[in-house]
């Protein structure tokens, strides 16, 4: 990690008035730093060498507390002004790796687990106070306050100077030499955390088909053994952390005592004054104050930058959706506008076989188009691609004579409705369920839209439409989450519909039932239905075949309408 990330700070440029008021307080707080003890030595001596009464003394003491109250307000600037900053960051942050993590198909998303996505977005961009709040403040500080000290005291003993000089390189040499291995601990650290949240969260998804297999019971030695192994990184860092405090300690006491017992032995020689000697001893320690704790807060910081990293690998991600700065277009209604798919391919990182190669294909508007193809074929990665959340390697998509990548992802988006091959039905109301598209539907629309998707378990539910679903849905079986799914594109009024293998799970009584639903679906809107089976494919108007994702193949045309 860089002592100052320039990265962190471009992702949220309304923070950048906070981090110049951070370095502008720290210049501010060194200037007090020397006053405090310009005016402390003069207080002492004055009482006692002068033999000062407090009379004389009051207006340096009342200055004095000035001084330090000042001084005071600056540490509360600091962090008032960085804590805002992280405010600022974390948001900025977690705004940008939510929408690339919903909006794009990224490889990140089918490298990393979900329970790993969810750490990096919740304690992973967290983790980004102690960078901001306590470590990012410390860092002018470092740099300005030993550089101003040393050349002020070198106006009052330039031998005072030479060893406050030579003494410092010393201590950000140990600071470096630990800090490698914090940085390695604390990266460690973070990838058992990403593990212990990823497999605890596949745990409680997939808690049901454990207990079904009767494998429950062993998870809870799984996740004990990933918790020890988090347990222990954690200690790790811990012993660095303290080894680091331990050797910068020894080192800034040893350097202040090489300087206070050089000018003991000066003062008592009467080669310096008792005052300047004073003004070098206190400001001795406040050289080392920030580099040291510069390295503490250091282990605190590079949790942060670890889930920093893995935040910029989500946005960062070289198959995400682009996003140029340029104004986009609005995006054209693909019901009245084709859709042309020219030489796409699609290559995804650490994959030599490409997806999509050299992919051609025209959808007319209002067409219901099947395609077909063996798993792997690239269907759904097609489907992305036309649905605008996957950036083809090469080649472009068109709608009408406008190229997709030009166009608004949102206004492009909201004329699309998706239906997976696992809707998620979220916990809560059947009425919030169907109406996701359109959340201001009353429920006269969501009613006539469930109706038009044969969702009849309607009438059996206890609450009608008010009636919470559970996580995942559990209240209702596949077919019903299939058909609900099918409600909520009635309810959209999408102008281009996208199945990816809407019946592939269910049974041949749920399959019709959910076919049914789909071939009432207006015929004013463009259709787009992946299935390896044939029952959706029969009310497509054409349909045709991936083979490996290198060529598209037409199988037929017009099997019903």
């Amino acid at each position: 990690m860089k002592p100052f990330d320039p990265r962190l700070v471009s992702e949220a440029r309304s923070s950048r008035p906070f981090l110049a008021a951070i370095v502008g307080a720290g210049v501010v707080s060194t200037v007090f730093v020397i006053a405090q003890a310009v005016l402390l030595a003069r207080v002492i001596t004055s009482v006692f060498i002068g033999r000062s009464g407090l009379v004389a003394m009051a207006p340096t003491l009342v200055l004095l507390l000035i001084v330090i109250t000042l001084r005071a307000g600056t540490v509360w600037v600091t962090e008032r002004a960085a804590t805002e900053a992280s405010i600022r960051v974390k948001s900025t942050l977690r705004s940008k790796a939510l929408d690339a993590m919903a909006g794009t198909a990224t490889s990140v998303g089918r490298t990393t687990s979900t329970g790993e996505l969810t750490t990096i977005v919740s304690a992973g961009i967290e983790s980004l106070d102690a960078y901001f709040a306590r470590y990012l403040p410390v860092v002018p500080l470092a740099i300005i306050t030993p550089v101003a000290v040393i050349g002020f005291s070198a106006t009052l003993d330039w031998l005072t100077a030479l060893i406050l000089a030579v003494t410092l390189p010393v201590l950000i040499v140990f600071m470096i030499l630990v800090g490698v291995g914090a940085r390695r601990v604390s990266r460690a650290r973070w990838r058992a955390l990403q593990r212990l949240g990823g497999h605890f969260f596949d745990v409680l998804s997939g808690l049901d088909t454990l207990r079904l297999f009767g494998r429950s019971r062993r998870q809870i030695d799984v996740v004990g053994t990933i918790s020890d192994n988090y347990r222990q990184t954690t200690m790790e860092v811990l012993r660095v952390a303290f080894l680091n405090s331990f050797v910068l300690e020894l080192a800034a006491t040893i350097s202040t005592a090489i300087v206070a017992v050089t000018v003991g032995l000066r003062v008592v020689a009467g080669d310096i004054t008792l005052e300047p000697a004073l003004v070098v001893l206190i400001l001795a320690p406040e050289v080392y104050l920030p580099i040291r704790k510069l390295g503490e807060e250091f282990h605190a910081a590079q949790d942060g930058a670890a889930a920093a990293d893995a935040v910029f690998a989500v946005l960062d991600d070289p198959l995400a959706a682009p996003r140029p700065a340029k104004a986009m277009l609005a995006a054209p209604d693909p019901a009245r506008c084709a859709i042309s798919i020219e030489s796409v391919s699609v290559i995804y990182p650490g994959r030599d076989v490409p997806a999509l190669n050299a992919v051609d294909l025209r959808i007319d508007p209002g067409e219901r188009l099947g395609i077909a193809g063996p798993n792997g074929a690239g269907k759904s990665t097609l489907a992305m691609i036309i649905a605008g959340t996957l950036a083809p390697s090469t080649g472009r998509v068109t709608v009408g004579s406008v190229d997709l990548s030009e166009v608004d992802p949102e206004s492009w988006r909201r004329r699309i409705a998706w239906v997976p091959q696992a809707p998620y039905v979220f916990n809560a109301s059947l009425r919030d369920n169907v109406a996701l598209y359109c959340p201001d539907a009353d429920d006269a629309a969501v009613t006539a839209a469930l109706d038009a998707a044969n969702c009849t378990f309607v009438l059996t539910l206890p609450a009608g439409l008010a009636t919470i679903l559970g996580d995942g849905g559990r209240r209702l079986s596949s077919g019903e989450r299939q058909r609900l799914a099918v409600s909520r594109v009635v309810l959209a009024d999408a102008s281009l519909v996208i199945f990816d293998e809407p019946t592939a799970n269910l049974d041949l009584a749920s399959e019709t039932e959910v076919v049914d639903a789909m071939a009432g679906l207006r015929r004013d809107c463009t259709v787009l239905i992946i299935s390896h089976r044939s029952a959706p494919l029969d009310i497509c108007d054409r349909v045709v075949g991936l083979d490996a994702g290198r060529a598209v193949i037409d199988i037929t045309a017009g099997v019903q309408h």
